[in-house]
């Protein structure tokens, strides 16, 4: 008789913005030093990549798309703003 294994399968994604997910906290008010920055970047894409995914319907399977759309937005935003 064969053995089961159990194979967890990775991927290498961004992390979902939907429920059952952990909110990550931000330190950029509490140092001075700015290290809470890459913090709240990640927050500011996954909330930009939400508004997309609400904004064509919700519908699953272009997590990837949403994100990366995000994180152009803001990019280019940030760009034009220095």
């Amino acid at each position: 008789m064969a053995k089961k294994t159990d194979k967890k399968e990775t991927t290498t994604r961004p992390p979902s913005t939907g429920r059952g997910r952990a909110k990550r906290t931000t330190a950029a008010a509490d140092d001075p030093r700015g290290q809470g920055a890459p913090d709240l970047l990640y927050e500011q894409i996954a909330v930009r990549a939400y508004y997309i995914y609400l904004s064509r319907g919700s519908g699953h399977g272009r997590d990837l798309d949403d994100w990366l759309r995000a994180e152009r937005e803001l990019t280019e935003r940030g760009e034009r703003a220095s």
